[in-house]
C-alpha cells in the first residue's frame, strides 16, 4: 500500500503494513511481552530536510528505540510531519535552550514503560540522532504518552491486540510462504 504524497509517507505506511504481522500486545508470540511491542512516533519538523535525510532520522530513531525498549526490529510505526517554521513554537520553558531550526519534536506513543526505560530511551534518541542525523541535544525534544493494548486499532474497527486477529494474521501468513 502507498499513501499519497512525498515517499516519507510510504515509507512510514510500509512499516505499518510490514509490522502487522510480527506486532505483540495481549496475544503474543513465546517469549515477549507487552512491553516488547513497538510504540507509534510521529515526528514534528521544520520543512526542507531531504528524503536521505528524514531516512536517516526515521532509522536512527528506530534503532533507539530498539536498543532502548527492547521492541522487535521489524516492529516500525513512524511518522512524520513537515511545517512551516512559524507552525513550531518549541520555547525552553526557562532552561535557557537555545533551539535551531533543525528541531525535532517526537511524540510516542506506547504501552506503559519504566521511568528506566523511558530514560534510557531519551538518551538512546539524543545518541542515534546526535551521531547519524547530527542534530544537537538542544533540537531533540521527546514526549511520551502511555496508553494500552484497547487503545490500538490497526484496522477494520477491532482493537486487533486483544482479539488475538494480529496473531492469528502473523500465524496464517507465515504458514502461506
Amino acid at each position: 500500500m502507498r499513501l499519497p504524497g512525498p515517499s516519507v509517507r510510504s515509507w512510514a505506511a510500509d512499516a505499518m503494513l510490514s509490522s502487522l504481522g510480527t506486532a505483540t500486545h495481549s496475544h503474543h508470540p513465546e517469549g515477549e511481552t507487552e512491553r516488547d511491542s513497538m510504540p507509534l512516533l510521529r515526528f514534528d519538523l521544520i520543512e526542507g530536510r531531504d528524503e536521505q535525510a528524514i531516512k536517516s532520522l526515521l532509522d536512527a530513531a528506530h534503532r533507539a528505540v530498539v536498543k532502548a525498549l527492547g521492541t522487535p526490529e521489524r516492529d516500525r510505526f513512524q511518522i512524520v510531519h513537515q511545517h512551516r517554521a512559524h507552525e513550531m513554537v518549541i520555547q525552553d520553558v526557562g532552561l535557557g535552550i537555545e533551539r535551531s531550526q533543525n528541531v525535532v519534536v517526537i511524540s510516542i506513543t506506547s504501552n506503559k514503560r519504566t521511568q528506566e526505560q523511558k530514560q534510557a530511551l531519551y538518551k538512546a534518541l539524543m545518541d542515534e540522532l546526535g551521531e547519524h542525523c547530527a542534530l544537537r541535544p538542544e533540537d531533540i525534544m521527546v514526549s511520551v504518552v502511555d496508553n494500552t493494548s484497547a487503545d490500538w486499532s490497526i484496522a477494520f474497527g477491532e482493537a486487533q491486540y486483544l482479539t488475538g486477529r494480529l496473531r492469528k494474521i502473523a500465524v496464517s501468513s507465515s504458514t502461506e510462504s
